[in-house]
């Protein structure tokens, strides 16, 4: 079983980090996966609770459309995504980051945060020089 759920998970990491690069396509798949679970979620109620003439076919259609859209959501990593709002999914993709927020350690989290930092001081000593420079050349 341990094997089975590694093997989703690498292959969730390869299909996020390639869907990153294609955001439009994977909103587009997201989207309708989402749309289609909660379709199936909604026919499925539907079915148990209000059976006004509900045919058997509805049932097997609500039921595969949480399936199909369940695996869509899985393989995008998406799932978790949807029910936790997590919105880190496409940024971790981006930069081939196989580890989702969650799995990380509080010091990689403090180590990033503290990254940050150091590129914000950088960004703020460079735009002092610049605005120094501005200001030596409109002198002359």
């Amino acid at each position: 079983m341990s094997q089975i759920i590694k093997f989703f998970d690498k292959l969730e990491d390869k299909v996020r980090i390639k869907l990153s690069h294609y955001p439009i396509t994977f909103a587009f798949i997201g989207g309708f996966a989402i749309v289609e679970f909660w379709r199936g979620v909604w026919d499925l109620t539907d079915y148990f609770f209000m059976n006004f003439g509900f045919h058997p076919t509805s049932l097997v259609s609500s039921i595969s459309s949480i399936i199909v859209s369940s695996f869509l959501l899985l393989i995008t990593g998406l799932y978790v995504s949807l029910f936790l709002s997590d919105e880190s999914v496409i940024l971790s993709g981006r930069k081939n980051d196989t580890r989702k927020a969650f799995e990380k350690t509080e010091e990689e989290i403090k180590d990033e945060e503290d990254q940050i930092l150091r590129l914000e001081r950088k960004v703020d000593s460079l735009s002092k020089d610049i605005k120094d420079l501005k200001d030596v050349f409109s002198k002359k």
